[in-house]
């Protein structure tokens, strides 16, 4: 959600997400796997002329569900990294945190 660069600490992790894509039997094969899926990482860069509106903050990691509560990982727009806690007493944020995915915008409705 910013022009500058990537807050998470060089060698120790690195900016991307996950997506879940189907392998076929061959691919199984080649690469010793039983599943019929594999979760792939991917990173990207978006680039455009036009004049934009970033989101306030992006979820960088899969959200981590707990009794009561919700642990979010963001990457703010002020350039720095941020662990967001949201409980049951946020109400509607909290339903939409228990919701929410790696790679999307928050608070929702941002984008």
């Amino acid at each position: 959600p910013h022009s500058a660069a990537c807050p998470i600490e060089p060698g120790t992790d690195w900016c991307h997400f996950a997506a879940r894509v189907s392998r076929s039997s061959l691919h199984r094969q080649v690469k010793s796997g039983s599943l019929a899926y594999e979760d792939e990482k991917f990173s990207y860069v978006a680039a455009t002329r036009l004049p934009v509106e970033p989101a306030a903050s992006r979820v960088v990691r899969r959200p981590q569900i707990r009794k009561g509560q919700v642990l979010l990982d963001l990457c703010e727009s002020d350039e720095r990294l941020r662990r967001s806690t949201v409980t049951k007493r946020h109400g509607d944020l909290y339903k939409a945190a228990r919701d929410a995915a790696w790679g999307d915008s928050w608070p929702p409705g941002e984008e």
